[in-house]
């Protein structure tokens, strides 16, 4: 046996190998962290990538159980403001923070879209509800459900006008800590697409988005409400005409025009 100094917490440990730096894994993790990591700064080629791919999915083939056991340690575990800062107290958002460029969007829209099948998502509620992770779809009020579904995806700032990225700065988002922030609103509200049977894909689409005032969108919110129905109808006409002239990229583009060219027909 050989004594060490642990160069982490400075506790005195004994190791039958002659060089050891730490007396723990937790030790081990803190001293690999940043330049003292070995792999710091190696980036994995795309043949690399597609080979450990395809050794994992070889053994996941083999042994079903095995992406069960993987993914264990946190399942069901809440990640509460203690664990986070516990786990990323140390870390600066700088040295995990990606900023994607433009044709990396684009190629994250197209292989989301071709990975979010009707079949997948299908698969992927009936898993969430087996694991009492989801509310049974059978057990949730219909609107709840469309108005849920008809949420923004993502933050949709990459959607906004100069105008409305200008209001953000001055402003900031809404919420319990900024009220004076604006709001991410739906042009034709959710009340009146879940009315006239309008699939969620188009009430979140871009062209359906505006961000104003939390006060602008308590009045909208009232005056929603007095739509007639031939407003209402305006609102939707108006909305498909915009999807319809919408230029830049959106990952459910397509569904959105393919269902109002048969609505049309």
């Amino acid at each position: 046996m050989h004594n060490h100094n642990c160069v982490i917490c400075k506790k005195e440990f004994k190791s039958t190998k002659k060089v050891q730096k730490t007396c723990s894994k937790t030790c081990m993790g803190i001293n690999n962290r940043g330049s003292n990591n070995p792999n710091f700064g190696n980036k994995w080629t795309n043949d690399q990538r597609s080979h450990f791919s395809e050794v994992k999915i070889e053994q996941y083939k083999n042994n079903p159980k095995l992406a069960d056991e993987c993914g264990k340690s946190n399942r069901g575990i809440k990640f509460s403001e203690d664990r986070i800062l516990a786990m990323h107290g140390n870390r600066t958002s700088a040295s995990y923070k990606r900023i994607h460029s433009d044709t990396t969007k684009q190629e994250i829209g197209v292989k989301s879209k071709e990975k979010f099948t009707p079949e997948y998502k299908i698969k992927f509620r009936e898993t969430m509800e087996k694991n009492g992770q989801w509310i049974p779809l059978s057990e949730k009020d219909p609107y709840e459900i469309y108005y849920k579904e008809s949420n923004w995806i993502g933050n949709m700032i990459e959607c906004f006008s100069a105008n409305e990225k200008d209001s953000l700065n001055e402003h900031g988002i809404f919420n319990k800590n900024n009220t004076i922030g604006w709001v991410r609103d739906h042009i034709v509200p959710r009340m009146v697409g879940y009315e006239f049977k309008i699939p969620p894909v188009l009430l979140r689409h871009p062209a359906n988005l505006q961000f104003i005032s939390h006060a602008d969108n308590v009045k909208k919110g009232f005056a929603d409400r007095k739509l007639t129905f031939s407003e209402k109808t305006e609102i939707l006409n108006s909305l498909f005409n915009r999807i319809m002239q919408y230029t830049l990229e959106w990952v459910e583009q397509d569904d959105c025009v393919n269902y109002i060219k048969g609505k049309i027909k």
